[in-house]
């Protein structure tokens, strides 16, 4: 396959996995869905017992579980549209779930999310604590390369080169960075 078909298929890749429906995760008494994150209550027994949904945040996926190459700074790497659907990418790290959650819920409102306030956002917190999420993301801190696991592979801001890592890996801060690809003339 030619270096100009190649590029063409990675592109139709990444903007399929765009494009695809949100994967959304429910669990216990949270539930996710286009309506966003909320809290679901139960109250009373028997024939007098009601539902409560109360919102917590607008809707976002947890794309996976984020380390560097040595096992550490985790977080949760999130994606959510904002208002005028624009993709964006947060990693919500440990740390922050167990620092001030007022600065954690303002730093994703203005990126975009829409978030509660109150005391209804520390549900934010207790859900992002307790979802399980299986894929693993690992950041790195430049482009270059880098050994992942057993794999090296080369990481560029939109893209990584290399032994078919199982894992996505993103370069911190590189989102903007000026790389781009050429065709051989």
């Amino acid at each position: 396959m030619s270096l100009k078909g190649r590029e063409a298929v990675r592109e139709e890749v990444a903007q399929a996995v765009e494009l695809r429906p949100p994967e959304y995760i429910s669990f216990g008494c949270y539930q996710m869905d286009d309506n966003g994150l909320a809290l679901l209550v139960t109250k009373g027994k028997g024939d007098e017992q009601t539902s409560e949904r109360i919102p917590v945040s607008g809707p976002f996926e947890i794309l996976g579980r984020v380390r560097d190459p040595k096992g550490e700074g985790w977080a949760r790497l999130l994606r959510w549209s904002d208002q005028d659907n624009r993709i964006h990418r947060y990693a919500v790290s440990d740390a922050d779930l167990h620092g001030d959650i007022s600065a954690l819920c303002a730093n994703l409102a203005n990126c975009g999310l829409r978030v509660a306030t109150g005391p209804k956002r520390t549900h934010l917190v207790r859900y992002l604590n307790e979802v399980d999420v299986k894929d693993r993301v690992t950041e790195v801190a430049t482009t270059g390369w880098h050994d992942i696991g057993t794999t090296k592979v080369f990481a560029l801001p939109n893209q990584t080169i290399g032994s078919g890592s199982c894992e996505t890996v993103i370069v911190h801060g590189a989102t903007d960075a000026p790389f781009e690809s050429r065709e051989g003339r």
